[in-house]
Order: C-alpha cells, then structure tokens, then sequence
C-alpha cells in the first residue's frame, strides 16, 4: 500500500510514435500522444544532454534516436533506466520531423 501513496515526480510531454503512430487506429488518424516520464527517466536523459554538449536531442531538424530500457522493478527491486543515443555506424543517427509531424 505504501509503494501506491508514495509521492512521485512525473513529467508529461508530447511524443510522436513512429512505431504505432495513430491515436486513432480505427480512422487512421496521426497525432501527438503524451508521455509520461518518471524522474528517473528524465535523470537519464538529462545526464545524455549533458554528455552531448552542443547537440539539441530535441531539435525538429537534428534531433536523435534513443533507445530507452527498463530493468527492475516488482520482485527485482527499484527499476532503472537506461537511456543511449541510436548509432547509424560510427555516427549518432537522427531522423528530422516530416511536415505533417511538425
């Protein structure tokens, strides 16, 4: 019961889902969904920006790939993020926003 009451910082931010991109599956229809990021994600993140300095991970022209794990949690023990740039050969990939995401 405890581990439900306790309090948790959470940030919600808009995401494009290239892999299931439809908020509406029946209609076909492209959108925004939101995401929610626990802190320890954000940490993660924060700590890739850092390490890439110079580099704006969430430009509409240079923004980069992540890839996102998750380990832990439940019997495992606290759960862990592990958050890395997606590599396209010896360089950090990027893929722009089409129009329609933008």
């Amino acid at each position: 019961m405890k581990y439900k009451c306790d309090v948790k910082t959470r940030y919600y931010f808009n995401c494009i889902d290239r892999d299931h991109p439809y908020v509406n599956e029946e209609e076909k229809i492209r959108g925004y969904k939101i995401i929610e990021v626990p802190y320890e994600l954000m940490q993660g993140i924060s700590a890739l920006s850092e390490k890439l300095k110079g580099v704006d991970i969430s430009s509409e022209e240079n923004g980069i790939d992540l890839i996102v794990t998750k380990s832990g949690g439940g019997s495992e023990g606290k759960v862990k993020y592990n958050v890395l740039p997606v590599y396209d050969g010896m360089s950090i990939k990027t893929t722009p926003l089409t129009e329609e995401e933008k």
